[in-house]
């Protein structure tokens, strides 16, 4: 992110940023705090009373609000007409990992060098390209793109105009689009030809001119009218300029200089409101100042989310998540990995695990071939690399197979993401967060650590069984000969498949039938089989989509020498609801009204006796319309069913 301090190119140096509450928690992988992203400002300038020119990387610690220097000051030898950090602009690229730097002469003849941070210019190194009669006041890129952005100042007499201009490559050739005027809001005219513009790792673009704060929607570069948003006025102190920002830690640093001094400040602009807090920054030595500041950034972030579970068998579950992680810096990464350790959350009831590539992976990556969520967690072979720009990103699918596991506990499950940036060597490390969308910055700070992310992914077999396929009321019953099934699949997606299958000891299935949907959100289905096994009778559904691929629907069985059954009705309900259950015997009958986070609302019990036991939940008028889940338990029978309240 660059900025720009100038009154008269050439003449020197002049002083004028699922579900769920836990049922019972079983063992989870331990997540520790880290750092998902670290910030590395990078600043050219001189002491703040003048002389010591010199090109700076800094780290930046937001607690604190402290930049601290690493490394060796830089004073790059160029060619003529040299380094003059007053009349420069600096942006880092995430596509060729190098500094630009562009000095602005006396005539508005703007020149151009690049070079790699750690590494000093020495030997007068040569110009790449040079601009004649253009004023550039910045450069900045975007990490999306590789793209990069150059702000410019009319000349001639205030008030001025400014415009943007797309540079693709410096080349040489150089390949540019045209300068595009930026329509300011009225009456916020610039006077100064003095700041600075940035863009986030997500695409925000801020322009800091003449003290005022403003942000642009580049999108429409080229194609439509630049509109800049007025967002405040950046108060920084009497004679004092804002000349230079960098983006850090999901804030801008901007860099003030004037007659009165040198300051740093930390802006917060998390919100389209305008400016939060501005908060003074500190150097950890020295008076630097920076009349011109890049970003540099090292990130990774992790997502995580349930896909599927299958009851392969009594007993037998197959348990799918998917995982994305993803560059979330401008610095290219090296040795990323992932790390799943799914043995240590289900315990004894693991039986094996496995990993697969979810579309193409970035060429720096590979699934490591032993991974078995067990002895061997890595899920990438080692010596990874992910690319800044674009952003790379890769997702994978962690495949995991039980036996007997508490289908009532709630298994809580993260993955973590490491990498090492290839410029200035910083560790970063995220935990993954549970997302649907696999979005690993939730909050949209570009920071994917911050508190509230970070979130485990949880699965409760038995809530997870009746809900993922939104299947509701799945049920059979004997007609004579004939077993009826009979079942209602809400938010049906368009293409929906449904097939039938039976199984006489639950565990090898055939397929009956395969039904299409009507094209309606919420479908009634029933189906008569009108053939079925002498004995015992197990249907489930297995339902496919084109955008989901194949879930499956839980269990149920017609017992030829037991037919205890639970049935639900009214359902959907307004007052009151009953469920009927057959018993072969006295036994306790327990059931419990729960919501979608498992808390439980009502719940009751009586003494059932042999035959068929009708039981009245009644008050149920109180409860908000919705759906909510019915657990009724007696003896070894435990039965879950999805009610409604209307």
């Amino acid at each position: 992110m660059k900025a720009f301090y100038k009154q008269n190119p050439g003449s020197g140096m002049h002083m004028p940023s699922w579900l769920c509450m836990v049922i019972l928690v079983l063992v989870a992988q331990t997540v520790f705090a880290q750092p998902a992203t670290v910030s590395n400002p990078l600043a050219m300038g001189a002491n703040c009373a003048g002389g010591g020119n010199n090109f700076k990387s800094f780290t930046y610690d937001s607690t604190l609000k402290k930049l601290t220097q690493i490394g060796a000051n830089c004073n790059p030898s160029l060619a003529s007409p040299g380094f003059n950090p007053g009349g420069g602009s600096i942006a880092f690229s995430p596509k060729d990992q190098k500094v630009y730097y562009i000095e602005t002469t006396t005539g508005n003849n703007s020149i151009v060098w690049s070079w790699t941070p750690g590494v000093c210019p020495t030997g007068s190194q040569a110009p790449i390209y040079t601009y004649a009669s253009t004023f550039i006041v910045g450069l900045e890129f975007d990490t999306k793109t590789g793209d990069g952005y150059q702000l410019e100042f009319s000349t001639g007499s205030a008030p001025y105009s400014i415009s943007l201009r797309k540079v693709t490559s410096f080349g040489p050739p150089l390949v540019a689009g045209a300068s595009q005027n930026i329509v300011l809001p009225a009456g916020k005219n610039i006077y100064k030809q003095s700041g600075d513009i940035v863009i986030t790792p997500t695409g925000q673009m801020y322009l800091a001119l003449d003290n005022k704060l403003f942000s642009l929607d580049y999108s429409t570069y080229g194609t439509g009218t630049l509109n800049a948003v007025f967002m405040d006025t950046l108060n920084v102190g009497a004679n004092k300029d804002v000349i230079g920002i960098s983006f850090a830690q999901g804030n801008l640093i901007a860099s003030a200089v004037g007659s009165s001094g040198c300051a740093y400040k930390q802006i917060d602009v998390t919100t389209s409101t305008g400016l939060v807090t501005m908060q003074n920054v500190t150097l950890a030595s020295g008076t630097f100042a920076a009349y011109d500041m890049a970003s540099l950034v090292t990130g990774i972030g992790v997502a995580k989310k349930l896909s599927s579970v299958s009851l392969l068998a009594p007993n037998t579950y197959r348990i799918a998540y998917d995982i994305k992680v993803k560059n979330y810096g401008n610095v290219n990464l090296n040795s990323v990995q992932l790390v799943d350790s799914v043995k240590n959350v289900f315990g004894s009831s693991f039986v094996s695990a496995s990993v697969a590539a979810l579309g193409t992976l970035p060429s720096g990556l590979t699934i490591n071939p032993l991974y078995n969520g067990s002895t061997v967690n890595t899920i990438f072979s080692a010596g990874g690399t992910m690319k800044a720009s674009p952003a790379d990103s890769a997702m994978v699918r962690v495949t995991v197979n039980l036996l007997n596991p508490n289908i009532l506990s709630t298994y809580y499950n993260s993955a973590i993401g490491t990498a090492t940036g290839a410029i200035f060597t910083n560790n970063v490390r995220d935990s993954s967060d549970n997302r649907g969308n696999l979005n690993p910055d939730v909050s949209g700070t570009n920071v994917p650590d911050i508190p509230g992310e970070g979130v485990p992914t949880p699965i409760t077999p038995a809530l997870w069984l009746l809900l993922k396929n939104e299947v509701i009321d799945f049920n059979v019953k004997s007609v004579g000969k004939t077993d009826r099934l009979h079942w209602t699949l809400q938010n049906q997606e368009e293409g929906t498949l449904t097939t039938i299958q039976r199984s006489g000891d639950g565990v090898s299935y055939t397929d009956l039938v395969t039904l299409g949907g009507n094209g309606a959100a919420s479908q009634d289905f029933t189906w008569d089989d009108n053939d079925p096994l002498p004995t015992n009778n197990f249907y489930r559904l297995k339902v496919t989509t084109l955008a989901n691929g194949v879930k499956y629907s839980g269990v149920v069985i017609i017992r030829k020498q037991d037919e205890s059954q639970l049935t639900v009705l009214p359902n959907p309900f307004k007052e009151t609801v009953r469920f009927t259950l057959k018993l072969e015997k006295t036994q306790r009958v327990s059931y419990k009204v729960r919501n979608f986070m498992s808390a439980i609302l009502l719940n009751g019990e009586y003494q059932g006796q042999p035959g068929n036991n009708e039981v009245a939940i009644n008050s149920l008028d109180k409860l908000p319309a919705g759906t909510y889940i019915l657990e009724v338990e007696a003896g070894d029978q435990h039965y879950f069913k999805k009610i409604m309240k209307q």
